[in-house]
């Protein structure tokens, strides 16, 4: 006696794929829901213009000019960083004393002569 439950062999087919096509969703399902929870590497960190600057100065792609120039433009201040802004008071300015000089900028620029990958 054969079995035969009057499928022909498309549906047999069809079947297969209904079948194959559940695992592979159970399969996607479970990888969204795993690499949620694991740690990945974290936002990228962006450097500062100011630090693209002094990489651009470092390579030798502009000069200690144009470096001076474009830093200024970002920052605002008129004079060079690491040189002293000059007193607004003229008794301060005659004083010569280093108590005397301008406070330094809030701003923290690395400076682009200096190696900073130090070996020791």
């Amino acid at each position: 006696m054969m079995w035969t439950s009057g499928m022909g062999p498309g549906m047999w087919l069809l079947m297969a794929a209904g079948t194959i096509g559940f695992w592979v969703l159970i399969a996607i399902l479970v990888r969204a829901i795993l690499s949620d929870r694991a740690p990945g590497p974290g936002p990228a960190l962006v450097p500062s213009p100011l630090h693209v600057l002094a990489d651009r100065l470092a390579r030798g792609e502009i000069t200690l000019e144009e470096y001076e120039q474009r830093r200024r433009a970002l920052t605002g201040v008129s004079a060079p960083l690491d040189r002293p802004l000059p007193s607004s008071s003229p008794a301060s300015a005659s004083a010569g004393s280093p108590s005397a000089a301008s406070p330094k900028s809030p701003l923290s620029v690395p400076d682009p002569t200096k190696d900073r990958h130090r070996t020791s």
